[in-house]
């Protein structure tokens, strides 16, 4: 088995979480599952830099301390958060503008490539089969599955080692929900560590 990409031990929230130990290899799709409060969120912002802790995280064997999610992400390790209106997505921007907002170093050279945003967005929208109709139009026009898969491919667009996601079906529809659980298992077929948060005991997985 390969060695972990992530590693933490003894991570601790105060009010939230008490010793709480996961490994996180490529490949692996492991879930962390319970009840809305249960300190699941809080234990996932506190890896990448939003909350204080004790306890200790390694990536890739070396210890690390994130001050905040933009550390984490040059470390290679996103979070998708389970609010996406409030959180995951800039409503009022286009979906285009949402899709390169955290990997914008990339397209500005040290002006914003709008042809290579473009086909940026042209890209994840046939990877992952978002709905766009106009990538220039606010990302507010759609639908709550096609938004989720918005906010996913901006963190895939950061070519992460670890995806961290949060109730990632989270007020979507039965179909949208089955088509962002087999994404999320094809990520880990291609060798992606994802951690995948979740109140749903059912849906997680699937059997090979």
């Amino acid at each position: 088995q390969a060695a972990p990409i992530l590693k933490v031990q003894g991570l601790s929230v105060p009010g939230w979480v008490r010793s709480l130990d996961l490994e996180l290899a490529p490949g692996e799709l492991v879930g962390l599952a319970g009840l809305i409060g249960a300190g699941r969120t809080e234990a996932a912002e506190a890896i990448v830099g939003l909350r204080p802790h004790g306890g200790t995280i390694e990536v890739e064997g070396k210890a690390v301390a994130f001050r905040n999610p933009e550390e984490a992400k040059r470390a290679g390790i996103v979070y998708l958060s389970e609010d996406r209106k409030a959180l995951g997505l800039h409503l009022a921007m286009s979906s285009k503008h949402n899709v390169t907002l955290a990997n914008l170093r990339a397209y500005a050279h040290p002006i914003v490539d709008r042809k290579q945003e473009t086909e940026t967005v042209a890209k994840w929208t046939e990877t992952l089969g978002i709905k766009i109709g106009d990538p220039d139009a606010p990302v507010l026009n759609l639908s709550g599955g096609n938004q989720q898969k918005v906010a996913l491919a901006k963190w895939l667009d950061t070519q992460p080692k670890v995806l961290i996601l949060d109730e990632p079906t989270r007020g979507v529809d039965v179909g949208a929900k089955r088509e962002i659980y087999n994404l999320i298992h094809q990520l880990a077929q291609q060798g992606m560590a994802c951690l995948l948060i979740s109140s749903e005991m059912t849906g997680m997985w699937r059997e090979n």
